[in-house]
């Protein structure tokens, strides 16, 4: 049962569980939202994410009903969506996970020879710093190991194949030589031509037990693919004494008997793609230094293939800006930690996820850009039967209905439709809604006067208590998806594509790239609107598009001939 209804003298309460109610759990629910008690009633959702307007009508009726009535949440994002909207509601905020701000000293790689591409991978942009790398590659031992040159020419590291009693030096890496075992003791890289463990020498079990024993809670160790059980037992070592024990995902490998096994054993805290790898290497080299570009990138790349969302291409002083922030969130200082959450722990990338969300906007924001499109751009789509229009980076919606507002009244609607998109499914939830604080209430009537507004505001929406609902003949005409500038391709044709004040977050390539797709999205003599800081000479790949209003950014796709005219 998703319902579960306790009843006490003085409260009664509903905890409802689960994203989705089938209609007896959803009958239920409703009786208690709507029937009066004679004690307070609170209702706790645990696992909901979003209400639909419906919903949020009911629980504004039912916490007005009843003063001691509240509704409990388990989101961020959906308590601050109620609460801004007035309903009584309280967030519980669980204990957050335990953060171990690990100090690493040694790093201890193994894997076969099939795995050399993941290894320079990890290896390759590895930042220098206290850390001593020890790697072990299953090679015959017939054969010459000349993974010291590959590296040498690879990694920033001082690179040495060991004779016995080397000293450990941080910034260096260790490569154990054919036909040896590589271990590490007293400070010492030491090489020994015994036994051969599971038919392997040099031996991955070897080093990585050596490590474990000699830097515990500083060690970290990562078995990449391979075959045979070599490293499986080794790795559960470094688990066992404190380490960091991390091992490939079996998805990504031909030879996958070793990370299969280190998985079913339990051997390894983390299964992961290489480049998440990358990054939890990069990350323990880093240390407490400021966190840098280069492992940024390498986190990002991580986060991109574990979750789907690239960042990579997002401005790079923003990016570090952003996740400063995001770290304080988490209540860590030490990236290893803050980027271990994040590529582990769904509700982590979500709350980083949002942390670089762009959600910032607010109806007829820069009136004069609308004024603008009333009076320069109105005209030229009132010569097409049908209008097609796309709000790239659309928010909580406030644009695209602001937009609709004026179509509207200029007697435009009817024949048009307004695609919104957004990279967040979230406030895309919320823009469907159509719901919005009162107290966003006078600036949105004084900036919709500003923007030239034919008729009140207010006609465009109905007023409640605490908050204003867009009209339904508005939302009607509004389709909302989910939609990446990063790397999803176009859609529709439109005669107008409005992108304010989003572009500015991106790097130089991927302003191109979005320029490059909203130029094939646009009718042949489509426009384009930017926000106010954004100017389209500064950005490169835009010959295909010229000024119609610099002033108001404002500009049209060039025909063909044009192009190779001004070529």
């Amino acid at each position: 049962m998703n319902v579960m209804v306790s009843m006490r003298p003085d409260l009664c309460h509903l905890l409802v569980q689960g994203e989705a109610l089938d209609p007896e759990e959803e009958a239920t629910l409703r009786r208690h939202l709507e029937t009066p008690m004679d004690r307070p009633v609170e209702v706790t959702f645990f696992e909901m994410t979003w209400f639909d307007s419906v919903r949020v009508a009911e629980l504004a009726a039912f916490t007005r009903r009843n003063p001691g009535n509240c509704v409990t949440v388990y989101h961020p994002h959906l308590f601050a969506y109620l609460l801004g909207l007035g309903i009584a509601v309280r967030l519980v905020v669980p204990d957050p996970p335990v953060v171990r701000e690990r100090r690493f000293a040694a790093l201890a790689l193994g894997g076969s020879t099939g795995s050399l591409e993941k290894l320079l991978q990890i290896l390759r942009e590895l930042p220098i710093g206290e850390l001593a790398v020890f790697v072990v590659q299953h090679v015959p031992e017939e054969s010459p190991n000349l993974l010291d040159r590959i590296l040498t020419a690879e990694s920033r590291y001082r690179v040495e194949m060991p004779s016995t009693m080397t000293p450990v030096r941080p910034g260096t890496l260790y490569v154990a030589p054919s036909g040896y075992n590589m271990r590490v003791g007293n400070g010492l890289v030491y090489v020994t031509r015994d036994a051969r463990i599971h038919h392997a020498r040099p031996s991955i079990d070897a080093l990585f037990e050596s490590v474990a024993r000699a830097y515990g809670t500083a060690a970290m160790a990562i078995l990449l693919c391979g075959h045979g059980q070599d490293g499986v037992g080794g790795l559960a070592c470094v688990r066992e004494l404190g380490g960091m024990a991390l091992a490939e995902d079996p998805d990504e490998c031909e030879a996958r008997d070793l990370v299969v096994a280190a998985k079913k054993q339990g051997a390894c805290a983390h299964s992961l793609p290489a480049s998440a790898l990358a990054s939890f290497a990069a990350a323990a080299a880093l240390g407490d230094a400021p966190l840098t570009a280069g492992v940024m990138r390498l986190f990002l790349a991580a986060v991109a293939q574990c979750h789907g969302y690239d960042f990579t291409h997002y401005r790079e002083e923003s990016l570090l800006r952003r996740c400063s922030v995001a770290m304080a969130g988490e209540r860590t200082a030490n990236f290893f930690a803050f980027q271990a959450l994040v590529l582990t722990l769904p509700a982590a990338f979500e709350r980083f996820f949002f942390a670089l969300s762009i959600n910032v906007t607010h109806f007829f924001r820069s009136p004069a850009q609308f004024l603008c499109l009333r009076d320069e751009v109105f005209p030229f789509l009132a010569s097409f039967p049908r209008i097609k229009i796309w709000v790239a980076g659309c928010a909580t919606g406030e644009e695209a209905y602001s937009l609709a507002m004026l179509l509207d009244e200029a007697g435009l609607l009817g024949r048009s439709s307004i695609y919104a998109t957004d990279i967040n499914p979230l406030v895309l939830k919320e823009a469907r809604n159509g719901l919005y604080p009162a107290q966003a209430l006078p600036r949105a009537r004084a900036n919709h006067a500003l923007a030239g507004g034919a008729r009140p505001f207010d006609d465009h929406c109905t007023i409640r208590e605490n908050w204003f609902e867009i009209v339904p003949a508005l939302r009607e005409k509004l389709f909302f998806y989910h939609h990446s500038l990063v790397s999803d391709g176009p859609f529709n044709e439109f005669q107008l594509i409005l992108c304010r004040n989003l572009l500015i977050y991106f790097d130089e390539a991927l302003q191109a790239r979005a320029l490059g797709l909203f130029a094939r999205c646009l009718h042949h003599d489509g426009r384009l609107m930017l926000g106010p800081s954004e100017s389209l000479w500064r950005i490169p790949g835009a010959d295909r598009l010229a000024p119609v209003n610099e002033k108001m950014r404002l500009y049209r796709v060039l025909e063909v001939e044009e192009v190779a005219h001004d070529v």
